[in-house]
């Protein structure tokens, strides 16, 4: 009942409204990765009182159904639990101002906000209105995927994406030479900067080899990534050169058959004329016939008898042999005739087979070089080319290579000396430290030992510069009152005074006068 009543009441007041005005400060705002924005929103009602105002703020999810309620306003905010400590109302919301303030904004916060204000029974107008939040994202490093196989006369799909980047970063090819030198796309490649894929058709082993280089790039920076494109010989050369290979073993198998039917065939013909001569020669040989076949008695003495018995042994032997070689002969020679017949009618299918082999072959190599490239007459010479300047750089690598372990060994051999030399001045540093430490302790320990031997002895109570003094002036009065000598010289120092000088005291010599030139001349007068 009390529902209903309510229910009522507020349709009444629907009826009743007179229509409020919601408006964002602006439909585009961009903010930076881990900073703080302010969405903006006023709005005007006609309605003087707020008892029933309602600010929702709600983010708009494109596979969902209803949208992500941020936070509203019911008499007091209301935060929602995943944007706890993030977001707030900024500004009076009484005075028309429903501004939110979100803080920490990561990748996710990108999308459109929709501000929904309502103040019953101020329901009708426009009480909704959107911004969209582009949180500036930095782009992630680019990962190249292909699709298609790098054959030569294959087309090859380069795919360009990085993981995350705001606004969505657009991707750039590049084909460089060397890592730093950049050199120009081949013929009819085609780039798409926003999907960031480089379509290459028809590769060929001069033109699309090299490094290529993908940028992806916003206005938050740029990041770049490699990819190394071979283009390779189609898998089917392969299997080509492998049938050209097992077709030149069952060649060189046929030949080696031929030959040995041709040695045999030669011996069995050396083997009948041998055996004719060896006929010949039996007719008209009259050697004896041997021992086994003799019927008579060798003592007996009858020399007819033994010549007749002889004749017909001889011609009995003869017709014997004559049917025994004669069959076998010809039972060999028909056997081999016949193994003979076999092996041609062998030969004869495999070399049917073998041409119609080489004859699909030579089809396949056909059909192949006009897809291959017809108009590329000149590819073998110039891969036969690069192939032998390549082995010459090659040489020339490993030559320097060469020299360059040598001087590394070299420099290795004088680090070490120097590494020796070093510590053997270190240990040379090392017990000169220690002697100068152990002189230092000596000079210090002699230095404490002077030091206080001066103090003791410049001490007036020290027993052994008293007894100095007290002897010194025992014998300076022994001196003066025992001494003749010292007594003698005072008396007559006071008696040679000028005034207490005795007459009986001689004077002094008198010293001699020098003697003059003018004196000498008189004298010798």
């Amino acid at each position: 009942m009390a529902t209903a009543l309510r229910l009522a009441v507020y349709l009444l007041l629907l009826a009743g409204g007179r229509g409020i005005n919601v408006k964002v400060t602006q439909d585009v705002v961009e903010a930076s990765l881990r900073g703080d924005i302010r969405l903006g929103c006023n709005y005007q009602t006609t309605h003087d009182e707020r008892k029933n105002l309602f600010i929702t703020w709600s983010k708009i999810i494109p596979d969902k159904e209803e949208d992500v309620t941020v936070i509203l306003f019911q008499g007091k905010p209301y935060v929602m639990k995943d944007y706890e400590g993030r977001v707030e109302f900024v500004g009076g919301w009484n005075e028309g101002v429903a501004d939110i303030l979100l803080h920490n904004l990561n990748n996710e916060d990108n999308g459109d906000y929709t501000c929904a204000v309502t103040n019953v029974p101020d329901i009708e107008g426009h009480d909704t209105d959107t911004v969209q939040l582009i949180v500036l994202v930095p782009p992630s490093l680019p990962k190249i995927s292909t699709s298609g196989a790098p054959e030569l006369g294959g087309d090859i799909v380069l795919t360009c994406k990085s993981d995350e980047g705001a606004p969505k970063p657009q991707y750039f090819w590049k084909r460089l030479e060397e890592p730093d030198k950049e050199v120009a796309m081949p013929p009819k490649v085609v780039s798409d900067a926003d999907a960031g894929t480089l379509t290459m058709k028809n590769l060929s082993l001069q033109s699309h080899n090299g490094i290529y280089q993908c940028t992806s790039k916003n206005k938050m920076g740029e990041l770049s990534s490699d990819y190394q494109l071979t283009v390779s010989y189609p898998k089917s050369n392969a299997l080509l050169y492998m049938g050209a290979m097992a077709g030149g073993v069952l060649l060189l198998i046929l030949i080696i058959v031929v030959v040995v039917c041709c040695v045999r065939r030669r011996n069995r013909k050396n083997i009948d004329d041998n055996y004719s001569m060896t006929e010949e020669y039996r007719r008209d040989d009259k050697s004896p016939i041997p021992p086994g076949h003799q019927d008579f008695d060798p003592r007996d003495g009858n020399d007819e008898d033994r010549n007749l018995n002889y004749v017909d042994k001889d011609e009995h032997y003869d017709e014997r042999s004559d049917h025994r070689y004669t069959d076998g002969y010809d039972r060999h020679r028909d056997n081999g005739d016949r193994n003979n017949d076999r092996r041609r009618d062998d030969f004869d299918r495999r070399r049917d087979d073998y041409d119609r082999r080489r004859d699909d072959n030579y089809h396949d190599d056909d059909r192949r070089r006009e897809n291959y490239g017809r108009d590329d007459s000149s590819g073998d010479d110039r891969r036969r080319e690069d192939y032998g300047r390549g082995r010459e750089d090659y040489g020339r690598g490993r030559e320097d290579y060469g020299r360059g372990r040598e001087d590394y060994g070299r420099g290795r051999e004088d680090y070490d000396r120097g590494r020796e030399d070093y510590g053997r001045g270190r240990d040379n540093y090392g017990r000169g430290r220690d002697n100068y430490g152990r002189g230092r302790e000596d000079y210090d320990r002699g230095r404490e030992d002077y030091d206080s031997r001066d103090e003791s002895y410049s001490n007036d109570d020290h027993p052994r510069r008293t007894r100095s003094q007290e002897s010194l002036v025992d014998d300076q009065d022994k001196y003066s009152e025992t001494n003749p000598r010292r007594t003698h010289s005072r008396e007559n120092l006071d008696e040679n005074a000028p005034s207490n000088r005795s007459n009986n005291v001689p004077k002094p010599p008198l010293k001699p006068k020098k003697i003059l030139d003018d004196d000498v001349r008189d004298v010798e007068v």
